[in-house]
């Protein structure tokens, strides 16, 4: 059985992909955290990876760590809801994506 996803509600995609990036911007915050905690001597450069790169000369303040998970579910909710709407306009033109489904 062929099916066709027509549209994507944006409504549904952002709240689900600003989750799953503050879910993993979490772990960025904590592993890097633990990492340069860790590190032997002065730490002489600080960087976060995720949807919003920061780059910092020593070790940021905490509650730069604290925001981060935030800023990175916004950018994410934003990114989803900007392929959402693209998607959404691009099917009228090339028609939508079809999905083979098994019993």
């Amino acid at each position: 059985m062929t099916r066709q996803i027509e549209h994507i509600s944006i409504r549904s995609v952002a709240p689900i992909s600003a989750a799953i990036f503050f879910i993993l911007s979490c772990f960025t915050v904590a592993s890097s955290y633990l990492l340069a905690r860790s590190a032997p001597g002065r730490i002489t450069s600080f960087e976060l990876h995720g949807p919003i790169d920061l780059s910092f000369p020593g070790m940021p303040d905490l509650y730069i760590l604290f925001l981060y998970p935030f800023l990175s579910a916004v950018v994410g909710a934003i990114g989803a809801a900007i392929l959402a709407f693209l998607y959404n306009f691009l099917t009228r033109f090339l028609g939508p994506i079809r999905v083979r489904l098994s019993d």
